[in-house]
């Protein structure tokens, strides 16, 4: 991997992590403003919605824009022709696939405001898979730059009109339809930008043949980002039709959030290296496995860091921001946020099996743990209740974890004693020495516990040492 090449990592990936830290604000802000507006009940209704129409947005996808991200990474001619005969594909398919989404939602929705919220979200489905269209090719041709000054523009704006109507009196309701018309404008704005980054004129060709080659191509892309989005949305859809809307709906919604904001600006990773990954895997120079072996620890140190949080300052945090009616999430919180180290272990691997072209075996990998998910979920939660879709979230991020470490394998040198089992067994010592520390003050807790995980982590080689870093500079 050249020099230029990580440069234009760490430059797409700042790019994408500023993108995701806009998104994560605005999401901050709906997650303060309506939990605390409309407490756990009502809360919960607008948080399935969400993930409802969520669930939909990978068959609008169709699994093109992997294929785009991968072939734009080559930078030959043929990666430019796939942009003319996928754009038509895309505003087929999220026109479908939204009236699809709207349908199925009416008919199984019996609330009428959820069948409101539901209309609105259907409509920013279809301007979010013209979004993500336009992303990809961002990333592709590594110009994530675009999508932070889209994320900038919209979300602010998003943000904004919603809170102004929330203040003049509207309800839930206009957020969603400010939500809606955010994204239509985000995607026409993509459409618009993506001239500038290929620097000809985009024409839509309907040119059959390709067309179904890309399709095809797509497929396993397709599966993959299907079953993450059920790994990913699942839990609030299952409890919503297994006990209904309540205010257990609500508790769930705001743990789960927490860990999808955090773990969607965790993936950028491994997002934004595709391109570099895929020319690096070309050559087969050994640096794929470099990134693996970082994710590996990353992983860990993010999710010890975060847990440690959750324990300590993470209940005032709870009872302070969203106030009493909260307060069953104060024991969820730790376990939502170990999962934001499982997922960025899932998307940033992902990636390095797409640059392989392993593509059939990431699906296959992506099944197992949905199938994991799906077969654990009721008897956990009969379990467990509300921690119990945690458990089985975990268990199927887990498993596609597991496999995909056996695929990489074979290709890849990780060093599992030094990248998975010593920092695993750190952060495990460490989290339990946190967790006995309940009677002391929680910023002496959070200080005593993040000091302890780093230290170790310095002390065995997880985090490389300042003469270690010299060494990597000297060496590229």
């Amino acid at each position: 991997m050249e020099n230029a090449g990580v440069r234009s990592i760490l430059r797409n990936t700042a790019y994408l992590m500023l993108a995701r830290g806009v998104t994560i604000t605005a999401r901050a802000v709906y997650i303060l403003v309506i939990a605390r507006l409309l407490g756990p009940e009502l809360y919960g209704l607008f948080n399935y919605g969400l993930s409802w129409y969520l669930l939909f947005l990978p068959l609008t996808i169709l699994g093109i824009d992997f294929v785009l991200l991968r072939e734009l990474g080559r930078r030959d001619a043929n990666s430019l022709h796939l942009l003319g005969i996928s754009l038509p594909l895309r505003t087929a398919s999220t026109v479908l696939v939204a009236a699809s989404c709207l349908a199925l939602g009416w008919w199984l929705e019996t609330e009428p405001l959820g069948r409101t919220l539901l209309f609105f979200f259907s409509a920013a489905l279809v301007g979010r898979g013209l979004a993500a269209w336009s992303e990809a090719i961002f990333k592709g041709r590594e110009a994530s730059g675009f999508i932070l000054a889209q994320e900038l523009v919209f979300r602010l704006l998003e943000v904004s009109i919603g809170l102004i109507l929330l203040a003049a009196g509207f309800g839930v309701e206009a957020l969603a339809a400010v939500h809606a018309a955010a994204w239509l404008l985000q995607g026409a704005t993509g459409l618009y930008l993506v001239r500038r980054v290929v620097q000809q004129k985009l024409r839509a060709e309907w040119d059959l043949a390709p067309m179904a080659r890309l399709l095809l191509a797509g497929l396993p892309f397709l599966a993959v980002a299907a079953l993450l989005a059920w790994l990913m949305q699942g839990p609030l859809v299952l409890y919503r039709h297994i006990n209904g809307v309540g205010a257990g709906l609500g508790q769930l919604a705001l743990a789960v959030q927490f860990f999808t904001i955090l773990g969607g600006m965790a993936s950028s990773l491994g997002l934004a290296a595709v391109p570099v990954l895929t020319r690096s895997s070309e050559r087969q120079d050994g640096k794929t496995s470099l990134f693996v072996r970082s994710v590996l620890r990353a992983g860990w140190l993010m999710a010890g860091t975060l847990v440690i949080g959750g324990l300590t300052v993470g209940p005032y945090v709870i009872n302070g921001i969203f106030g009493p009616e909260f307060s069953r999430v104060q024991a969820l919180l730790p376990w939502a946020l170990l999962l934001v180290g499982f997922h960025f272990w899932v998307t940033s691997l992902r990636s390095v099996l797409i640059a392989h072209g392993q593509f059939l075996q990431l699906a296959m990998a992506m099944a197992v743990g949905a199938g994991i998910f799906t077969a654990t979920f009721v008897p956990l939660v009969s379990c467990c209740d509300l921690k119990g879709a945690l458990f089985a979230t975990g268990l199927g991020l887990l498993s596609i974890f597991g496999v995909q470490l056996y695929l990489l394998s074979k290709t890849d040198s990780m060093d599992l004693a030094g990248s998975v089992t010593a920092p695993g067994a750190v952060v495990l010592v460490t989290i339990s020495v946190t967790y006995s520390l309940d009677d002391i003050h929680p910023v002496l807790g959070l200080t005593i516990g993040l000091s302890l995980l780093w230290g170790l982590a310095l002390a065995i080689g997880t985090v490389p040492k300042p003469n270690m870093f010299r060494a990597i500079r000297n060496r590229n």
